[in-house]
């Protein structure tokens, strides 16, 4: 990550370089609005973390990989909310689950993350920064669009911004998600065979007596 240069210039060369073998994509207030309203939330839940870092709780849209083992001591990541439906390990870098890699092509392209629209632009402590030095698509030799540079930047800077306030609406967030698990689950529920259902009860029971003698 280095400072963007005052003349940033960038035309996206759709190579995918940004969406497979990458970390966590911070997420935004803004980013679980828009998908609320466009009733696609529940599809996104199961790839929504927490991530504590220096700045905070944060949430962030994990990566499909193999999540690091926790330091000797260190609880793993979401473990203090294990039960919270948004909680669990972040994986430190694998392909985003939205990224489709035969077709090199975004699933939710028209309403993906504010950091994938402003990427590889981003914003730090005052500064705007440059996210991934190899991307193919800085330096370009065309002239960029004004409107599109002004874009990247309220996006890059709404990424930070939202990052110090998504700590104090995490718990509001966890118990949206909890509801809308809660009301999926019900749902399917009620599709299953009374078999189905009975054998569902019994691995549940197996699991609280596991818990119970741990």
């Amino acid at each position: 990550m280095s400072e963007a240069k005052s003349k940033f210039k960038f035309a996206c060369t759709k190579c995918g370089a940004c969406c497979d073998g990458r970390g966590p994509v911070p997420l935004s207030l803004q980013d679980i609005e828009l998908w609320a309203s466009k009733q696609i939330i529940r599809n996104m839940f199961p790839y929504i973390k927490i991530r504590k870092s220096d700045a905070g709780l944060g949430l962030v849209l994990n990566m499909l990989g193999e999540a690091a083992p926790p330091k000797d001591g260190e609880k793993k990541a979401g473990e203090e909310d294990a039960d919270d439906g948004i909680g669990g390990d972040v994986v430190p870098k694998g392909k985003c689950p939205m990224f489709n890699k035969e077709g090199k092509t975004c699933l939710i392209y028209p309403n993906r993350p504010a950091y994938c629209r402003a990427f590889p632009l981003g914003y730090e402590d005052g500064s705007y920064v440059v996210e991934m030095d190899t991307c193919p698509g800085l330096g370009s030799t065309e002239e960029m669009d004004k409107d599109l540079l002004r874009q990247m930047r309220d996006d890059a800077k709404r990424v930070f911004d939202d990052g110090h306030q998504l700590g104090l609406v995490l718990p509001v967030l966890q118990a949206i998600i909890m509801n809308a698990m809660q009301e999926a689950s019900m749902r399917a529920m009620a599709k299953m065979k009374p078999e189905d259902l009975k054998r569902m009860e019994e691995i549940m029971q197996k699991m609280a007596e596991d818990k119970e003698k741990k």
